[in-house]
């Protein structure tokens, strides 16, 4: 349910990547999860469309662990596959283009 939710919500903010969410990890009776992203450009542009996000009454704090490097430019839009043993990467979509200064 949390990763339909995390999925939907970032689809609906404007994401491009289709199901940018993979996974959702549960931490026993924690109150937080952490969630796997298909890409680092997914992670971070979710780190900045979910915060303030509400789910019921809760208002989710995002954060990223202390340890958390931005990575090199080169792997930013490497996308892991839905299937480990898929040679073909996916498409990323492309951003639409600047619309020309007046």
């Amino acid at each position: 349910i949390l990763l339909e939710f995390f999925n939907t919500v970032l689809m609906t903010f404007g994401m491009k990547t289709v199901n940018p969410v993979m996974e959702v990890h549960l931490q026993g009776e924690n109150p937080f999860c952490f969630l796997e992203f298909r890409s680092a450009r997914d992670n971070m542009d979710a780190f900045q469309m979910l915060q303030g996000l509400t789910l019921g009454e809760c208002q989710l704090r995002i954060s990223k662990p202390m340890d958390f490097q931005v990575p090199p430019p080169e792997l930013m839009d490497f996308e892991v596959p839905d299937d480990i043993n898929d040679p073909k990467p996916r498409p990323r979509p492309k951003p639409a283009p600047a619309a020309p200064a007046p």
